[in-house]
């Protein structure tokens, strides 16, 4: 039987929804983006502006939004589904396409949700410049990053890695490598270690997501990643079984 990716599509979003899965999600993702936008308007703190409000938005929306797009894979893999739907080389091809479509809705869901918190925080008296060209890097760092997890994602459960150990990796890959990784890179001063830290992946996606857009070069490794990592989980899930 052919696997069906519009329905497959259809069906996930259809099941995060009514089971609040997102709803829970977003709302973990604009807890902390609330309470700076609290603090600022409150205080009348000038230290804190709005890409304070879009770094805190991203600090757990980026965990929010893959856990939410992961959710999906984990199910099928746990509950042995993966092998009805792996019956043939083609449906393991739609498969992956179906989440990685699946993955850019969700992304974009919770870029949109961030632009709009950007938006009212704006509007209700938090200083600095929201420029279009920051707003659409925000949307275009969030897909990006996402798609980007979610792949590394998948291809973890491909190598039968157990779901708490890939929870974990992602938690500290998004929240505690970067910071890690900065203050010893920092404390080296080394214009060159510096460049080439700063364009590797796992640093510059948490560090920059909500901060500026992505350079070209830095949008241009990033989608060679994704690539990558595409055709690196279509091949791992050929010789799945």
């Amino acid at each position: 039987m052919k696997f069906n990716i519009k329905n497959y599509v259809i069906e996930n979003i259809k099941e995060l929804m009514v089971s609040g899965r997102m709803l829970s999600g977003v709302l973990v993702a604009l807890f902390p983006a609330i309470c700076m936008i609290a603090t600022i308007v409150n205080s009348n703190n000038s230290t804190f502006y709005i890409k304070h409000v879009s770094n805190f938005y991203c600090m757990l929306g980026l965990i929010a939004a893959v856990l939410t797009s992961v959710y999906m894979i984990n199910r099928d893999f746990s509950s042995n589904v993966i092998s009805l739907i792996f019956n043939s080389k083609k449906n393991r091809l739609l498969y992956t396409i179906a989440n990685v479509i699946t993955t850019l809705i969700i992304s974009i869901l919770y870029s949109i949700i961030g632009i709009l918190v950007c938006c009212i925080a704006k509007k209700i008296g938090v200083s600095g410049e929201l420029k279009v060209s920051f707003l659409l890097g925000f949307a275009a760092n969030f897909i990006i990053i996402i798609l980007s997890y979610v792949l590394i994602c998948n291809l973890l459960y491909l190598f039968k890695a157990k779901s708490s150990m890939i929870y974990t990796i992602l938690t500290a890959c998004i929240l505690f490598l970067p910071n890690l990784v900065s203050n010893i890179v920092w404390g080296l001063d080394n214009e060159v270690i510096n460049h080439i830290v700063e364009n590797i992946p796992l640093y510059y996606y948490p560090i920059y997501a909500g901060s500026r857009p992505f350079s070209v070069l830095q949008y241009s490794i990033g989608g060679g990643l994704i690539v990558l990592m595409f055709c690196l989980v279509v091949k791992k899930s050929e010789k799945f079984d």
